[in-house]
């Protein structure tokens, strides 16, 4: 019976990769997409134990939460790890400005685009990080943090109150969905669909950033 329940929960599993793989393409723009649905399916098939007896519709809805989460950890790693640079000379990415520091990826893809439209590449240099700063209290923003969150807050105050609020809290804050519900009075479900929503307009206005 076991080994019978195992072959239908792997069947589910690999009918529910081709509604990731829908769901994934019409919802992220990024380049590790197949890896979102690789590592949601591996850990679907890692959990038989734990989801064995859930209906196939509750599997499903499980996986899209899975896929939903290993995106917002892609954007939080995007923020934390990439490199930081300052403008010189925005060029014909007319919707740059001198000073303004972005994530050197994003003025790659720039310039590539720039390039192959044989229009003037953005100049910048790399942004300077102050170290070692002896009389800076221990729980002062660095240079780093202060200018990867002005990069993040250019993008959401064109986000409406409410999805800057939700993405603050978690991005920034730290907050759990459980901590979210508490704070703004919502079922965790009405939170999750929520941020979805919210993390997919911040996805259209750093695209319409990027492509400008």
């Amino acid at each position: 019976m076991s080994n019978e329940l195992e072959k239908k929960y792997r069947e589910n599993v690999m009918l529910i990769y081709k509604t990731l793989t829908n769901y994934a393409y019409g919802k992220f723009d990024d380049p590790d997409i197949d890896d979102f649905i690789h590592n949601t399916v591996e850990y679907l098939l890692k959990k038989f134990n734990v989801y064995k007896n859930h209906t196939f519709e509750h599997l499903e809805a499980t996986a899209i939460l899975k896929i939903q989460g290993i995106n917002i950890d892609a954007i939080r790693k995007f923020y934390a790890q990439a490199d930081l640079v300052e403008i010189i000379n925005p060029g014909d990415a007319d919707h740059l400005h001198t000073g303004q520091i972005i994530h050197s990826r994003e003025v790659r893809i720039i310039n590539k685009k720039l390039k192959n439209n044989d229009k003037i590449l953005i100049r910048y240099k790399p942004y300077l990080r102050v170290q070692n700063l002896t009389t800076q209290a221990a729980n002062t923003p660095s240079p780093l943090q202060i200018a990867q969150y002005k990069q993040a807050e250019e993008i959401l105050h064109q986000l409406d109150p409410e999805c800057q609020n939700l993405i603050r809290s978690q991005l920034f804050d730290r907050m759990t969905y459980k901590e979210l519900a508490d704070k703004f009075n919502k079922k965790i479900g009405t939170i999750m669909s929520g941020l979805s929503r919210c993390y997919d307009k911040l996805r259209t206005r750093a695209g319409v950033a990027i492509n400008a």
